[in-house]
């Protein structure tokens, strides 16, 4: 839950305004949207480079999960471990 939604839910819950806190919690929040949306952006960009990267860290550190009897043995069930 965002910190936006956070804040009203506990001051309604309370029966009273936001405080002047909450408020500023909910600036800093607003004026850092782009910067979400940038790192969004980068993170969509690079999600095939990403999985690839995890996956092989996963598969050194174990491999027994693609070994035969393993949770991602073959291609068809590593790529639905990955997904």
């Amino acid at each position: 839950m965002s910190i936006v939604s956070n804040s009203i839910i506990n001051a309604d819950a309370e029966a009273r305004y936001l405080s002047p806190g909450e408020l500023d919690q909910i600036k800093a929040f607003a004026t850092g949207g782009q910067r979400r949306l940038r790192v969004a952006q980068i993170l969509s960009e690079g999600r095939e480079r990403i999985v690839k990267q995890a996956g092989s860290a996963l598969f050194q550190r174990r491999p027994d999960v693609v070994s035969p009897g393993g949770n991602a043995y073959g291609d068809e069930m590593t790529a639905t471990c990955l997904r």
